[in-house]
């Protein structure tokens, strides 16, 4: 009786054991760089739809070139969309981030040396 007793206790004992191997803890460093990935993946996504609220056209608009800009916090790029006479504008620069939402309207893309600072090329 007391045999069958312990191989009970044994079999309970073992039985919260696995092979899996214990998944390694992350860092504080690891984890501050997840949430940085994850926050920038994050503004990217939502980039385009901030610079729609701002277009004439927005379903024309079409997004080529976006980039997180470390020193500016925030998401750089280029926007072609339709005017109010449905011809499309061209490429203009647009910022989005921490500093607020802006689109390059001047002809000069690279001209206005405040957008220079933010969105380097």
């Amino acid at each position: 009786m007391q045999k069958s007793v312990g191989i009970a206790l044994l079999a309970t004992a073992l039985w919260g054991c696995s092979d899996e191997t214990p998944k390694p803890v992350q860092t504080q460093a690891q984890s501050a760089e997840s949430r940085q990935q994850m926050m920038i993946e994050r503004l990217k996504k939502e980039a385009p739809d901030k610079i729609r609220a701002l277009l004439k056209d927005p379903d024309s608009a079409r997004f080529s070139e976006l980039k997180y800009v470390e020193h500016s916090q925030g998401v750089c790029g280029l926007v072609n969309a339709k005017n109010g006479f449905g011809g499309y504008v061209g490429n203009r620069v647009f910022y989005v981030g921490a500093k607020g939402v802006a689109i390059k309207e001047a002809d000069n893309l690279f001209a206005d040396p405040h957008f220079n600072d933010v969105c380097p090329r």
